[in-house]
């Protein structure tokens, strides 16, 4: 674990501050981490993530929520699942200031909490990073899942970027009703380079098409048994893996 200080993560329209507290790397998969918690423990300390969304109704929908446009909000602890350059970006800056040293009594004292300290962790979207995993060159797939929790509301709130989506940047926040965990999405919009065309917009991975929908009333409560198939052919250049999602 490591004593951190003025830390700067930018991805695309989101930039993350992590101000003053503590940072832990979860074990290397491949060659590299891909997992982040950060903690502040300290007076004063917190992290910050301010959004921008690129369009006016966009905004809306974010301020809707947030009560801002262009939310700068604070956290005091979060986690972060990345398949890019995340973990060496950090580490340099980390490497570059003198005032971020290890911190292995703080470790233990955070490790003793047991369950608690894992608690941050997300308990949905995990599909979405193993598919990203699982689909080929981090490179091409690059990820970013962001976990906050805001001392006092315990609001949670959930950021992603990837490269392979239609929209790349989502923000929301996951939600409970009727005993179902789903996620709230607040906004959600192309990435920067994929606006200013610096970088392609992604192609569909695979094609959908002959679709046979079986449904059965069944009364008399007027329920309803739906089968539903469809053909799935993938393009060229597709992953290993494929997203399939229910709504």
């Amino acid at each position: 674990m490591l004593r951190v200080r003025d830390l700067t993560l930018t991805k695309e329209d989101l930039r993350l501050y992590f101000t003053d507290g503590y940072m832990i790397f979860g074990k290397p998969i491949g060659d590299a981490p891909v997992s982040a918690v950060f903690v502040t423990s300290t007076q004063g300390g917190d992290g910050e993530i301010l959004a921008l969304p690129p369009n006016k109704s966009e905004r809306q929908s974010l301020a809707s929520y947030t009560a801002s446009p262009n939310p700068e909000r604070t956290f005091q602890s979060g986690c972060t699942l990345f398949t890019d350059e995340t973990y060496r970006d950090l580490m340099a800056q980390i490497r570059e200031n003198p005032v971020n040293k290890k911190s292995p009594r703080w470790a233990w004292r955070w490790l003793r909490r047991g369950p608690q300290s894992r608690a941050i962790w997300p308990p949905v979207s995990r599909s979405r990073w193993f598919w990203i995993c699982l689909s080929g060159p981090r490179a091409s797939q690059a990820f970013l899942l962001r976990r906050d929790r805001r001392r006092g509301t315990g609001a949670t709130s959930m950021r992603s970027t990837t490269l392979r989506a239609r929209q790349q940047i989502t923000i929301g926040q996951i939600g409970f009703r009727d005993n179902r965990t789903f996620f709230d999405v607040w906004t959600a919009f192309e990435s920067r380079s994929v606006r200013n065309g610096t970088r392609a917009a992604p192609a569909p991975e695979f094609e959908l098409n002959d679709f046979r929908i079986d449904a059965t009333l069944l009364p008399p409560i007027s329920g309803l048994q739906v089968v539903t198939r469809v053909k799935v052919k993938p393009t060229s250049g597709s992953g290993r893996a494929f997203p399939f999602a229910l709504a």
